[in-house]
């Protein structure tokens, strides 16, 4: 059975640099899981709003609650870019982390995954 094995130099200051920054990254996480939650509740109206109008009654309260959970929704999103920004610059001015695309894994992350046994 064969092992492959990829040295990655840059991997032991990806690792500190994460340790270092765990404030900024949980701080990351809270506003995403405060996203999910604000769209989730803007669904939830969205899907009343409707069931409102089917009905014929009045939907302007309905209306005006959407438009807030909209804007909270647009704020969250922009202090979320900001932090992530700010963070993936913490590990490289401009190409962020490593393994690392986003909130995603890069390709070079998905290479090493999918194919080196010990990195």
């Amino acid at each position: 059975c064969r092992r492959t094995m990829l040295v990655v130099p840059e991997l032991d200051k990806q690792i500190d640099t994460a340790k270092q920054f765990t404030e900024m990254r949980d701080a990351m996480y809270e506003a995403r899981s405060r996203l999910y939650e604000l769209e989730a509740a803007l669904a939830s109206k969205e899907l009343e709003a409707l069931d409102v109008h089917e009905s014929g009654e009045s939907d302007a309260d309905l209306v005006a609650e959407n438009a807030k959970l909209a804007l909270m929704i647009k704020e969250v999103k922009d202090e979320l870019a900001d932090k992530v920004l700010a963070y993936h610059h913490k590990f490289h001015p401009t190409w962020g982390q490593l393994f690392k695309t986003g909130y995603q894994n890069s390709r070079f992350a998905q290479q090493v995954e999918d194919y080196a046994c010990l990195y």
